[in-house]
Order: C-alpha cells, then structure tokens, then sequence
C-alpha cells in the first residue's frame, strides 16, 4: 500500500527581513515627508499657497513610494497605465527634493560665508591729506618748473632781491608739491592694498559659499559647482526615493502557501526504538507545473518508505504530526465512479489544497496510470 506523507512545514518571509523592510520604507517616506513640507513651505508666500504647495507635494510624494505596491499582482494593462504616473510622480518628487537640498546648502554656505568675513580682518584706509589726484599735482609741479626756469633765464639788472624771493617761492612750492605728491602715491598703495585685502575675502567668502565635497567634485570633473551642487540634489533625492519604493514593494510581497494537515490522527501506534523515523517530505506544485510533471519526488519518497513498514512509518507520521494519505482508497473511489482524476474532485473528495490535490494527482499517475486512460475512467 502505496502512502504520500504531507509535512508540517511552514514556507514564511524571515520576520526579522520583513521588519527590515517595514523600518526602512517608513523612515524613507517620513525623511521624504518632511523634505516635501519644508520645500513646499518655501515656495509659498501665504499661508494657502504654503497648504497646497505642501499637500500637493505629499500627494505625489506617497503616490511615487506607494504605486509600485498597490499594483503588484496587477493586470498588465493596469501596470501600462500606472507607469507613467508613477515615473511623473518621481520626476517631481526628484524637483521637490532638489529644492530643498539646494536651498538647504545655499543657506548653510551664507552661515559659512558670514563667519570667514567676521574672521577676515580688511586694513582701513589713511586719512587722505590732499583731494587732488596725482595727475592735477603733476600739472602744478610742471606749471612751478616753468616759471623756475623763467627766472632762471632773466638777468637780473633791477630788483635782483624781488627775483630771488621770486624764485624762493617757486622752490618751496615746489617742494611742497613734491611732498603732496609723496602723501598721494601712500595713499593709492594703501588703498590698493586695501582693495587686494577685500578681494581675498570676498573669494574666501565665495569658496564658503560651495559644499567642499562639490567643490573637490567640480575640480575633478571640469564642471561648474552649480552644476555638480544640482546633480548631487537630484541623486540624493531619488536615493530616498528609491529606498521607499524597494521596502514597500518588498513589504507588499505576497506570502507563499502553507501545506498544513488537514485532519489529526487520532491515535499512534508507538514506534521502536530501533527503527530510524523517516523524515518529512513536503510536495509542492508551482502554477505553471503540468499536470503529469516528472520530478524527483517519488523515487525520493520510496528511498524513504523502502526500509520501513507501512505501520511504523504511518506511527512515525503520526508522531510528527503529518497527514498520511491512503491512495488506494483514493483509487478505489475513483473506480468506484465517487471521485474523479481531476484536481477540483480530488480536491473536493480530500478536502485539501490546490497543491495537495496536484501532488496526490501526480502520485496517482504514477501508481495506477490505468486510471487516466479514456477507456478506464468511470463517470
């Protein structure tokens, strides 16, 4: 007498991955959340504009994180016409995030750009001692030259005395301008100085302005830093993005099936000590399996029954548990015109499973292959 022993053994997701998971996309889609609230606060000058730049970012937001879950197992068609939403609904989450990633650093870059000006010292400007230019104080030395030379040219016949103060005038005018003219040179060094001063802080100023990493980045790449600072927005806010669709995907998987005993065994014959227990062997049939499929599960279970005896291995069985199926009831049922070899009749006349019918039915066809000739099918 032919047995086929069912096993209870339980197909389940690792709770602690499934916790994973959970964790994951909640944090992401909180994290993205709060991006979309600040971001969508700052594009609003009232309080209404603020409220619906803040709800419509978070609708697109959990359609972009949740559409991908809700229609798992979907029809293909309705898959077709998610697609695009969900792919619109990224590309504006990505411009939210973007936003406030790169508001976020302008703002930071300010603060940095504050603290380099209150560090760096710029030199304040001497008192200027004249408000002529260089230029209009060479045209008065020049003009005092002149009449130098002038003086120097006459004879003096008459009034010699008047000539020489004449000309001691001239000299210490001339002196005078000379010095004038000193002070001003100072005074353009100096200011040169001051304006080469206020031209290193301001680029001081523009450095801390940049992300460091952007700016090594830029360097590395020969690309502007506002480019790099809105390419480095846009990835870091479809990694959030991404890590929120993969968890809720994940955590929408579906669970695979259990075989379960259908009927406790009420009593058990005890077993020897001797005798080695014949483990449990678990018989599954995926959707798209034939019906008569050739798999290494029956000589698998013979390998088993073989060197145990029908009582032993129906007490062993029933120790563990499991189910023992007799198919020669079931064969003679089906003889008998009460069952069929279909899977909803064995299913119907068992009460089991889809897959418990499928395995039972695969044994059947390899224990009595008379029952499935067209000649030999009663009913």
């Amino acid at each position: 007498m032919a047995h086929l022993v069912y096993g209870k053994q339980f197909d389940r997701v690792a709770p602690s991955g499934r916790l994973v998971s959970i964790c994951l996309g909640v944090a992401a889609t909180l994290t993205s959340l709060f991006i979309t609230v600040i971001a969508g606060e700052e594009r609003g000058a009232t309080w209404a504009e603020k409220a619906v730049w803040v709800a419509t970012g978070v609708v697109i937001l959990l359609a972009a994180h949740l559409l991908p879950a809700l229609t798992k197992g979907a029809r293909v068609s309705v898959k077709g016409m998610v697609l695009p939403i969900w792919i619109g609904a990224l590309i504006a989450t990505g411009y939210t995030h973007a936003t406030f990633f790169l508001n976020a650093q302008g703002r930071v870059g300010e603060q940095r750009a504050s603290a380099v000006a209150a560090m760096t010292s710029v030199p304040a400007l001497p008192p200027a001692s004249s408000s002529r230019s260089r230029t209009q104080i060479a045209a008065e030395v020049a003009t005092v030259l002149r009449n130098l030379a002038v003086l120097d040219a006459r004879r003096c016949s008459a009034d010699c005395g008047a000539v020489a103060a004449r000309r001691k005038t001239l000299s210490a005018r001339l002196d005078a301008l000379r010095i004038e003219d000193a002070e001003a040179v100072r005074t353009e060094k100096a200011s040169d100085a001051r304006m080469a001063a206020v031209d290193r802080s301001q680029k001081a100023q523009d450095d801390a302005r940049v992300d460091p990493f952007v700016a090594d980045l830029a360097t590395v790449l020969r690309l502007g830093t506002t480019q790099i600072s809105l390419i480095v927005a846009i990835v870091l806010g479809w990694l959030v993005d991404a890590v929120a669709v993969v968890s809720w995907a994940s955590v929408a998987r579906p669970q695979p099936r259990t075989i379960a005993p259908q009927a406790p065994v009420a009593a058990a014959a005890p077993q020897p000590s001797g005798v080695p227990t014949a483990p449990a062997v678990v018989v599954r049939a995926a959707a798209n399996e034939p019906l008569l499929c050739e798999e290494p599960v029956a000589p698998v279970i013979a390998e088993l029954e073989s060197p145990v005896e029908p009582i032993v291995a129906t007490a062993a069985a029933v120790e563990e548990g499991e189910e023992v199926v007799d198919l020669a009831d079931l064969a003679a049922a089906i003889r008998a015109g009460m069952a069929k070899t279909t899977l909803a009749s064995i299913r119907a006349h068992r009460g089991c499973t889809d897959s418990a019918a499928m395995a039972l039915r695969r044994r059947l066809a390899e224990e009595h292959p008379d029952l499935f000739r067209p000649l030999s099918r009663v009913g």
